[in-house]
């Protein structure tokens, strides 16, 4: 019986059913609860299902546990075999926060099926996380996202009909171009980021209407002073996910480097009732309305910022020079 909602799970899994998935493979684990591949299938939709949730850190930590099960199982497995396991543990790992053991883990899935390309696709995001953390370590930083985009080069070579690789890489090369211009190497940066352009655009063939990619693309449209595109592409965003918050920033953003800064208000407002814990939002907006000579709302917008976050430095210098000009009641 429980190798009938095993089926049923994986057939679920594969019409993109994750949460109808989940049950059947919860079922089949209460049955077998040695199952290694009822515990992958349950490990792999709860970090499908995290992605999409607030309460994310719960689910990825249920993944965490049901891949370690999977892996201590009776070791019979789907075709990848124990990869699978071991690459959808790094992607619960790097959910909960130990990018370290979440390496340790990407490594011993392209270890075991050097010709894996989701688990180098995954591979790729923890060592951008850990280049992410680095990044008061420049070159350590430069060092894990140089070996981010070898593993999602990896996987594109494997593969090259999937988008989420092509997007990781965006964000890769879009990463090292911060870092680059960070230093004043700008013909560096540059490069990194019209490379992140083309591979955004990659993905953009293959998931036209992923909000995400499209949000990602609009930024190192923005980075490279292509405003009018990088606007045309945030609409895009909001278009196929008026729900996204990064999206409504990034239109703010744009637009103000449009200079059309009511209508940056307007998207800046839009990204706060979505989120009102935003504290980038919030000073954002305080910015924009003292540009517009609102200045008791941005005062109150700034301070609200600053709530949220005491460190957020836009937050901070935009206050002290409104101090400077007027100071606070």
């Amino acid at each position: 019986e429980a190798d009938t909602w095993i089926q049923q799970g994986w057939a679920l899994e594969h019409l993109d059913r994750p949460t109808e998935a989940l049950t059947s493979y919860t079922r089949a684990v209460e049955l077998a609860p040695e199952s290694s591949r009822a515990l992958v299938g349950q490990c792999t939709v709860l970090n499908q299902l995290a992605r999409y949730e607030e309460n994310q850190l719960a689910r990825y930590e249920e993944a965490v546990a049901a891949c370690q099960q999977a892996i201590q199982g009776d070791g019979q497995w789907w075709p990848l075999g124990s990869a699978q396991a071991w690459s959808e543990q790094a992607q619960a790992l790097a959910g909960t926060g130990k990018f370290e053991e979440a390496w340790a883990a990407s490594n011993r899935a392209v270890g075991i099926r050097p010709d894996y390309a989701e688990a180098w696709s995954n591979r790729s995001v923890v060592l951008w996380y850990l280049g992410v953390q680095e990044e008061a370590d420049r070159d350590q930083s430069l060092t894990h996202f140089a070996a981010a985009e070898e593993s999602a080069r990896r996987s594109i070579e494997l593969d090259a009909a999937v988008a989420r690789p092509w997007a990781n890489l965006g964000r890769i090369l879009r990463s090292q171009g911060q870092l680059f211009a960070d230093v004043g190497n700008l013909e560096f940066a540059a490069t990194a980021y019209q490379e992140a352009l083309d591979a955004y655009e990659e993905a953009l063939l293959l998931e036209g209407e992923d909000a995400g990619i499209w949000s990602n693309y609009s930024v190192v449209l923005w980075l490279l002073g292509q405003y009018e595109e990088a606007l045309a592409a945030a609409n895009q965003a909001i278009r196929f996910d008026a729900n996204s918050t990064q999206a409504w920033q990034n239109q703010g953003a744009v637009l103000v480097a449009l200079g059309r800064y009511e209508a940056a208000q307007t998207s800046y407002m839009q990204a706060i009732t979505l989120d009102e814990e935003n504290a980038v939002a919030w000073a954002s907006l305080g910015i924009i309305q003292l540009r517009l000579d609102q200045l008791e709302a941005g005062r109150a917008s700034l301070d609200k910022a600053l709530a949220l976050d005491p460190e957020q430095p836009l937050a901070q210098q935009a206050l002290e020079q409104l101090s400077s000009v007027m100071p606070a009641p």
